[in-house]
């Protein structure tokens, strides 16, 4: 799926291209789960903290794939020091649960049988990300 950005101030033609790399570039980092800061995240793509900011934000969203960002203070509580951690949708661990299972209906048994091995296959491999 393409990203769709939009804003007042959003132009396709000056910002489509720059978004849709920080967009990507942030989440090719985060997508392997481990915490970081935006300080960290900033290190490890070039792209200045408050849009790393907003790109988290944006991959919440159905339109940018749903996933989970999960936010937890790092460090003393008062010196206001936050990390993030990237987990795509579908993920069940102990952070995400139920909440971030994509919507799937069930396959009546008729759909079940009628399935090839490599559509259950890969169906099974998805349920288990």
């Amino acid at each position: 799926m393409e990203p769709h950005f939009n804003g007042p101030e959003y132009q396709p033609e000056l910002d489509f291209t720059r978004l849709t790399g920080q967009i990507k570039r942030i989440y090719n980092l985060m997508e392997d789960r481990v915490w970081r800061t935006l300080g960290e995240i900033e290190t490890g793509t070039g792209d200045p903290q408050s849009s790393i900011s907003a790109q988290l934000r944006h991959l919440r969203k159905p339109r940018f794939g749903s996933h989970a960002v999960h936010k937890r203070r790092r460090g003393h509580g008062k010196q206001g020091l936050f990390e993030y951690s990237l987990h795509k949708k579908g993920c069940f661990c102990s952070l995400c649960g139920a909440t971030n299972m994509p919507e799937k209906k069930p396959l009546s048994y008729e759909e079940i049988r009628n399935q090839t091995t490599e559509e259950w296959l890969a169906d099974y491999d998805s349920s288990e990300s």
